[in-house]
């Protein structure tokens, strides 16, 4: 499979729940950062997939620590951003 389908298949994955958060956010972040090769991107493509890369790289599921370092992000806010991607890239 290619980093680009890989991608395409994580975010479907995550968002119909067969993989968890954890698994989602190590592998999206593994995969943007080392694997893709930009120029197999879109221009669309490539700001969705840098944002979300993004907020996976900084996902903590602790709040405490999401506390004292506000660039953290949560869950939801990963959700929320693969909703947009989905949303933007289907249409």
């Amino acid at each position: 499979m290619n980093a680009v389908r890989k991608l395409y298949q994580l975010i479907w994955d995550y968002y119909e729940e067969k993989i968890n958060i954890n698994y989602f956010t190590d592998n999206f972040t593994i995969t943007f950062n080392t694997e893709v090769d930009y120029d197999e991107l879109s221009e669309a493509e490539y700001k969705l997939f840098e944002e979300l890369a993004h907020i996976t790289s900084r996902y903590s599921p602790y709040e405490e620590e999401r506390k004292k370092y506000p660039y953290y992000y949560d869950e939801l806010d990963t959700l929320n951003k693969v909703k947009e991607v989905i949303d933007k890239l289907s249409s």
